[in-house]
């Protein structure tokens, strides 16, 4: 029983890891244009940025379900894409789409995790469990954990699987937590976009500030 269990778990992630190659491959040839005009010493600004904002829902579509299967892949990040859907698609469509796909992708990796159980996964979110449970609000407490770098999301999911919260309170707990740092990434590639250096070093100041802040409560949460 165990090793079919074992067999069904690699095959998951076997499936999800393709899933994202594939996923991967398809967004590059798809912004093949933008990488040539990139990559062209002759290619004026004007052209490259009208190139960029110039996809439409099929791109919006490819950033967003790639988001979501990154969410549900245990250790992979959704930052990265979280920019490029700023820059492409400006701040308000970019953070309505990275809210929408986190809150998606981590529902996922919920219902993934309860299936599939990761040793290495289960020792982390034991010791998370154990302060979580020391808190008045324990649900405040796992919406602020997701904005600790230092703690994986998939740990948290895990979390949220054992003390089972209903789909509703799910829904609200990664609401809470995803939404700041989905907002910042697409405001933050909307910024690269325009080249506006001085949002820029306001955002990665800002990231700092509350990086500090979190830094000193974070023991509080892994230890």
């Amino acid at each position: 029983m165990n090793t079919k269990s074992n067999l069904r778990k690699y095959v998951g992630m076997a499936a999800l890891i393709l899933l994202v190659m594939g996923l991967l491959l398809i967004i590059v040839l798809h912004f093949s244009v933008d990488i040539k005009l990139f990559f062209n010493p002759n290619t004026s600004t004007e052209l490259l940025k009208n190139q960029v904002r110039s996809h439409g829902f099929l791109t919006a579509c490819l950033l967003f379900v790639l988001t979501v299967v990154l969410c549900a892949i245990p250790g992979l990040p959704t930052s990265i894409i979280g920019v490029l859907t700023g820059v492409v698609f400006g701040p308000l469509v970019g953070a309505i789409l990275n809210i929408t796909a986190n809150v998606l992708g981590n529902m996922l990796s919920i219902s993934f995790l309860k299936r599939f159980s990761f040793k290495k996964g289960q020792e982390l979110s034991e010791k998370l469990k154990k302060q979580i449970l020391k808190q008045k609000h324990p649900d405040v407490m796992l919406s602020f954990c997701y904005m600790i770098p230092v703690i994986p999301s998939f740990v948290i999911n895990y979390v949220i699987g054992v003390l089972k919260f209903n789909r509703v309170k799910q829904i609200q707990i990664i609401s809470l937590g995803i939404i700041p740092t989905s907002i910042l990434y697409a405001f933050g590639g909307n910024s690269l976009f325009k080249g506006d250096m001085k949002t820029i070093i306001i955002l990665v100041s800002l990231i700092f500030v509350v990086g500090t802040i979190i830094s000193l409560f974070k023991k509080e949460f892994i230890s």
